[in-house]
């Protein structure tokens, strides 16, 4: 029978003294734990409550059971609140007006809106004078078009870099107010003991990230949506208003189908995060503790985790790529479909010479404008 492996002397020693700071850590928390709890309570709240703004992309806390109205999967109004609006309330610097900037933002969205409604006319006027034969009404719509176009583009450009601009400060400051939190009365710590967050360098970046993203483009989308059903809708009723009636159908089936098709892709991005950020732990894990793997080692065991999650990431993503296949496929099919529905409707009209080709033109640009911000918002 085969002796048992003797360490060297070296190894035996930082062994002991691995067991001894083990020991002495264990021994601190549980005689601090009775006086840290209040604290950590609060100073760790706000780092577990930013993680459910991101549940619906990569959030792992469990769903709470809560009678108050639910903004997200999990996360209540209350919380909601809790997380969103310390940016737009506390934020006292001179130089981050979070509601100038938020209000520049629409401005220039509803200005990009108004130009996308110029275009629409001029574009009527080009074809009705092209159709009419008539050249130097064309040459002056093609130089009025030219203007707005000079006007329109740099309108496009800002109402985007303003609300990327917006969500970067607004990730800036969020990012600094959560790591307060953090770093206040040793919650870093004792989130870690007790098991409050887990992944919690994901959550200050990447779902800080995420949220700050998603509020900022939801806000705006809400917005062009109000405004462009507006006014396009307002095109649509000037030529038919059956035309208003078969766009607002047509949207809702789509929506409708939109929802039951990509049904469960919510749920898929959520725990697509979560597996990431297991994967990254594991590794980082190994990569602060390769000495004591190296020691005992625990290599063999690593890489089984390792490759156990890994599986586990690989899986997740085929889920989605399927869902997104199918997703896509039907989108392709109803986009295609935008296009003829109008015709359908004013074709009687343009050949009895009631409307010309150019009100068919503005039809169509319109009804997938409307029919685009409709379907985006499922």
């Amino acid at each position: 029978m085969s002796s048992p492996k003797k360490l060297s002397p070296n190894l035996s020693k930082l062994r002991d003294k691995i067991t001894r700071g083990e020991s002495k850590i264990a021994e601190q928390a549980v005689s601090s734990t009775e006086k840290k709890t209040e604290a950590v309570l609060e100073a760790g709240q706000g780092v577990a409550e930013a993680t459910h703004v991101t549940e619906e992309s990569a959030g792992t806390v469990q769903k709470e059971e809560d009678k108050n109205w639910t903004v997200l999967p999990g996360l209540t109004f209350a919380k909601f609140q809790r997380v969103v609006a310390p940016y737009w309330q506390e934020n006292r610097d001179a130089n981050d007006n979070a509601w100038l900037w938020l209000g520049v933002t629409l401005l220039l969205s509803l200005a990009g809106t108004g130009v996308g409604a110029e275009y629409g006319i001029l574009s009527r006027e080009m074809v009705d004078r092209l159709q009419q034969k008539d050249l130097d009404g064309t040459y002056d719509a093609v130089r009025t078009f030219l203007g707005l176009v000079a006007i329109g583009a740099p309108v496009y450009g800002l109402k985007d870099y303003s609300s990327w601009l917006l969500m970067l400060r607004w990730r800036r400051w969020q990012t600094k107010y959560l790591s307060k939190k953090y770093f206040s009365n040793r919650a870093f710590y004792n989130v870690q003991l007790f098991g409050y967050v887990d992944n919690i360098d994901q959550r200050l970046t990447e779902d800080v990230k995420f949220m700050c993203d998603q509020a900022m483009q939801n806000t705006v989308v809400a917005f062009r949506v109000v405004t462009d059903l507006i006014i396009f809708s307002s095109v649509l009723a000037s030529v038919d208003k059956d035309l208003v009636i078969l766009l607002i159908g047509y949207s809702c089936i789509g929506t409708f189908l939109t929802t039951v098709i990509g049904s469960g892709l919510t749920d898929l991005y959520k725990a697509q995060g979560s597996v990431d950020g297991s994967l990254r732990y594991s590794l980082m894990r190994v990569r602060e503790n390769a000495e004591t793997i190296a020691l005992y080692e625990g290599e063999r065991t690593e890489e089984r985790v390792v490759v156990k999650r890994l599986s586990a990431v690989l899986d997740n993503l085929r889920q989605i790529l399927t869902r997104q296949r199918n997703l896509e496929v039907y989108q392709t099919y109803y986009g295609y479909l935008v296009t003829a529905l109008p015709l359908v409707i004013l074709a009687p009209k343009v050949y009895s010479g009631e409307v010309g080709l150019g009100v068919l033109s503005q039809s169509q640009s319109a009804f997938f404008c409307i029919d685009d911000r409709l379907v985006a918002t499922s």
